[in-house]
């Protein structure tokens, strides 16, 4: 090959690995959707674009899974909802909730729910289909029932938000450690999100909800800032609406009663055709993990919504 063609070669060799590359590239930046975005092309490409689970406390997190290994009470239970905090000091309660999910052979799907904190995004309801990943592998978004979800034009799917927002993410390594073959469709939702939206969301899972394979799971705190004492009340008051499924009332509360009444509302909204138990699993405050008084506290409960 004389002079000529071999740097004729070359160019167009070179040519085509840079159309290569720039097709690749835009290829996955397809697929990742922008804030913002209802749909994404991320099936369509037959990509796995993922997020990161940002709130990941180890200390906290081994201690947990290795209290709850000891002292965990595996009475068998068919739990269809559960509630638990989303504060990383109460480890041990989102912890208790897991293992006791991962003895129901039948789950597939985690509907998780909690506050949008700082009410930022878009939508008053963010979710995301991105695979999430943890320090114990990825946790899947289950695409299909996302898009479902995303046809009544209610959700919006903002990755970057729902990445950082604590209540489903600090969710996802507890996830991943217990539930291996679990896939998550992830939903937050600010304060002011209206009742009609968290219905027509409700009444679309109530019939998934009713097989074994899906289970849903709010990330709630409940008292804010408040007495030890009066949190206790608060709780109790909050209990009595969710145990009556008063969902009016419940819309009604506060940060000094929890952090989410809607993420409750729409717990209680998939759930409501199913015969079930509430049995309140723990109750517990900062003051009381952390061992010393504190004048304002936060509370904590672990519920589950059993069969």
């Amino acid at each position: 090959m004389n002079k000529i063609n071999l740097s004729v070669f070359v160019l167009l060799l070179t040519l085509a690995m840079s159309g290569a590359v720039i097709y690749s590239w835009d290829a996955f930046h397809e697929a990742e959707p922008e804030d913002g975005q209802t749909m994404g092309a991320i099936v369509e490409k037959g990509t796995r674009p993922s997020i990161t689970a940002k709130y990941f406390d180890e200390p906290r997190f081994y201690h947990a899974v290795n209290t709850v290994a000891i002292d965990a009470d595996l009475n068998p239970r068919e739990i269809k909802a559960a509630i638990v905090p989303h504060h990383l000091l109460a480890s041990r309660m989102i912890a208790d909730l897991f293992v006791h999910l991962s003895q129901q052979p039948d789950l597939e799907t985690l509907i998780v729910i909690g506050p949008n904190h700082d009410g930022t995004g878009q939508g008053d309801a963010i979710t995301t289909m991105l695979d999430w990943e943890t320090p114990f592998g990825t946790v899947p978004g289950n695409t299909e029932l996302t898009q479902d979800l995303l046809r009544l034009g209610i959700l919006s799917q903002e990755p970057t938000i729902i990445e950082n927002e604590i209540s489903v993410s600090a969710m996802m390594p507890f996830i991943s450690y217990y539930l291996h073959d679990v896939d998550v469709v992830p939903i937050i939702f600010k304060s002011t999100v209206p009742w009609e939206q968290i219905n027509r969301l409700a009444a679309f899972l109530a019939k998934p909800m009713l097989g074994d394979d899906v289970a849903i799971v709010a990330a709630v705190d409940f008292a804010h800032d408040v007495s030890a004492m009066q949190g206790l009340e608060n709780n109790h008051y909050a209990l009595r609406l969710i145990e009556n499924q008063d969902v009016d009332r419940l819309l009604q509360l506060g940060n000094d009663y929890l952090d989410s009444a809607p993420s409750i509302a729409f717990l209680l909204g998939a759930i409501e055709d199913q015969s079930y138990q509430v049995e309140v699993v723990r109750e517990s405050d900062t003051a009381l993990i952390q061992g010393y008084q504190l004048p304002r506290v936060t509370t904590y409960l672990e519920v589950f919504f059993t069969e």
